[in-house]
């Protein structure tokens, strides 16, 4: 029986209980197609990582930095392996809706300093109280406000 839990495997069970039991408990392979929405959603991801990454060294990146680097992201040999799944849109349709989303990002919190970035993608690990189940996850930024919070 598993006994360790992320944030990826419970949303696996709650989405499709099969797919949980073949990928977790039976350790079977599934062919590696990802949805667009998905895969725009890691690209975002890992250019606001990338972003705070800079800031956190006190390097504010540029906007057209981040597009660059988010354009590049779709650049990837395993393209054919993302599968958009909704017909009224295509490829080009994400890629141009995660740009909108950096550039809304970028435009509202710059310069980045309402808060210091103290971790990025910082791992977690710990048992639930009172069982023997472990969870495990990623906190993608840590912060701390100027009043001393931690976000």
């Amino acid at each position: 029986m598993i006994s360790l839990f992320s944030h990826n495997a419970l949303k696996t069970f709650e989405s499709c209980p099969r797919r949980f039991k073949f990928r977790f408990i039976e350790n079977i392979e599934l062919p590696k197609r990802v949805p667009a929405n998905i895969y725009l959603g890691q690209v975002v991801h890992r250019t606001l990582a990338r972003l705070y990454a800079m800031v956190q060294d006190g390097k504010v990146p540029t906007l057209a930095y981040l597009i660059d680097f988010y354009n590049k992201t779709w650049e990837v040999p395993e393209r054919e392996q993302i599968h958009v799944d909704r017909d009224y849109m295509t490829m080009d349709d994400y890629i141009a809706n995660g740009r909108s989303m950096i550039e809304k990002y970028y435009a509202k919190y710059t310069p980045f300093d309402s808060a210091k970035t103290i971790g990025i993608e910082r791992k977690l690990d710990g048992f639930l109280p009172g069982s023997s189940y472990r969870l495990r996850g990623i906190n993608d930024r840590l912060t701390r406000r100027a009043d001393g919070t931690i976000e």
